[in-house]
């Protein structure tokens, strides 16, 4: 049984110290779900946690799999390339060996830790989310993602998504043509 790191007591502290194992965790959960497929095949490579942000998946989507979810649901093309709860590939945290592994038990640990208050909880949920997304961010010039240049990154948080993270964690993650086809689709998704 591994022993779960006490870490730092600030949120800042310990949003440090857990990076640079996230990165690792996340560089290593990729190359697993990337390691079997053909280049170009996968379309979608994402991380995502619950409302609380105390657990965490990276799943991926072959472009096999979004064709049929596009074939059963046509009127909206876009949505599935962007939705992780979707894709067909998942690393599995719950694993001990898997590599997101150690971050998932550090997660719910710190959770419990900076959420026992409504203001610590509302400043975990707002540093956890970037974190996901700042440990995406090194697969785009590591070599990681070549075999797959259509693939876009995405970051999930539960229900409790707000547009203009999404937004912003979009432009930060993937090339700006990708960013501008979520744009688009969110748009026409508001207009009433």
């Amino acid at each position: 049984m591994r022993r779960l790191r006490r870490g730092p007591t600030d949120l800042g502290s310990w949003a440090a110290d857990l990076t640079p194992r996230l990165g690792s965790a996340v560089h290593g959960a990729a190359r697993g779900l990337l390691a079997d497929q053909r280049p170009g095949e996968v379309v979608g490579l994402g991380l995502w946690t619950d409302a609380d942000c105390v657990t965490i998946a990276m799943g991926a989507c072959t472009r096999a799999h979004l064709a049929e979810l596009v074939s059963a649901d046509p009127d909206d093309p876009t949505c599935y390339r962007w939705a992780p709860q979707e894709w067909d590939l998942e690393d599995d945290a719950e694993d001990p060996d898997a590599p997101l592994a150690p971050v998932a038990a550090e997660l719910q640990v710190a959770g419990d830790r900076f959420g026992a208050d409504d203001a610590g909880l509302a400043a975990y949920r707002r540093v956890v989310p970037d974190l996901l997304a700042g440990s995406l961010l090194p697969l785009r010039t590591d070599g990681t993602l070549d075999d797959h240049p259509d693939l876009v990154l995405v970051v999930e948080v539960g229900d409790e998504l707000r547009r203009e993270d999404a937004e912003r964690w979009v432009r930060m993650l993937d090339p700006p043509a990708a960013a501008a086809e979520l744009a688009r689709w969110a748009a026409a998704e508001e207009e009433p």
